[in-house]
């Protein structure tokens, strides 16, 4: 009985292993995705510029231009550089993104 227990302790183990691995990497956000969250995330803090100047900072071309992007398979990772000189990195991981660095100027 001991030893059924045991057996089915580590099967579970390995399921929990390989559902949470499957799950990352089909939940790993696109460079898309990241795009999207980027602006909407700025629209958010910067609600006090014009819709002119939001453009022209937090275009999508230029979030693509400055983001360098790692797809790591369960999760990726991304390092942005915009024009006003702020800089962040961020792991995107079952569609939610994590900023690990933020920085001005």
């Amino acid at each position: 009985m001991k030893k059924i227990i045991k057996t089915f302790a580590v099967i579970m183990f390995f399921g929990i292993i390989i559902f949470t691995f499957t799950f990352a990497f089909f939940t790993n956000p696109s460079e898309k995705e990241y795009v999207s969250w980027v602006k909407q995330t700025a629209s958010e803090q910067g609600k006090n510029i014009s819709r002119e100047e939001f453009s022209k900072i937090f275009g999508e071309k230029i979030i693509y231009k400055g983001t360098k992007a790692k797809n790591c398979f369960f999760f990726s990772a991304y390092k942005t550089k915009l024009i006003n000189k702020g800089k962040f990195e961020v792991i995107g991981i079952f569609h939610r993104f994590i900023v690990l660095k933020a920085s001005r100027g």
